[in-house]
């Protein structure tokens, strides 16, 4: 198998309502070369054999945990066991569009950048989406949008990525940070 030029990490913790959404949308990518590095952070849902099943054909390895470790453990192992040259950091969450991997991968041409991108969260069918979660989600990427240049770093989340040589240089995620959300 050839060195995928971009390996999307996802830390999950309880995604199986999450992660088939994500799935369909890796599915639908444009452009480069890719792999995806899913880190199941103690499975208390079945997300492990859900996963297996969906992920079919796509260019996805599990990494499962026995016990929940936190999100940074999460982080390290799906970046550590990743291939490829462009590492991207893709919550459970996320509805990625089409040109997502393509567009991480142009960023980073030539360049020692850390991209930092917004997000669309995926929300279940609950009163409280219907209320709260869908409602602040559209705030919060206005307020993004609204900000100046030099504040965007401020919306780092969980759509980001760096390159494989930044990761080795800069080390891991702190470990002291062990929650999600």
């Amino acid at each position: 198998m050839p060195v995928p030029l971009v390996s999307i990490v996802v830390p999950s913790r309880g995604g199986a309502d999450r992660l088939p959404v994500l799935l369909d949308a890796l599915r639908a990518q444009e452009g480069p070369e890719w792999e995806a590095v899913v880190v199941i952070d103690g499975d208390v849902d079945d997300s492990g054999p859900l996963l297996r099943e969906l992920a079919g054909d796509l260019p996805v390895r599990i990494v499962v945990f026995d016990q929940n470790q936190g999100r940074s453990a999460a982080l390290n192992a799906g970046f550590a066991e990743a291939r490829g040259q462009v590492l991207v950091r893709c919550d459970d969450d996320l509805v990625p569009s089409p040109d997502y991997v393509s567009r991480h991968a142009a960023a980073h041409d030539g360049q020692p950048v850390g991209v930092v991108g917004l997000y669309r969260n995926v929300y279940p069918e609950t009163a409280y989406a219907r209320v709260y979660g869908r409602h602040w989600d559209e705030q919060f990427r206005r307020e993004a949008y609204s900000r100046p240049p030099d504040q965007w770093w401020r919306c780092w989340a969980g759509n980001v990525s760096v390159t494989r040589e930044t990761w080795e240089r800069i080390g891991p995620y702190d470990m002291g940070f062990r929650a999600y959300g």
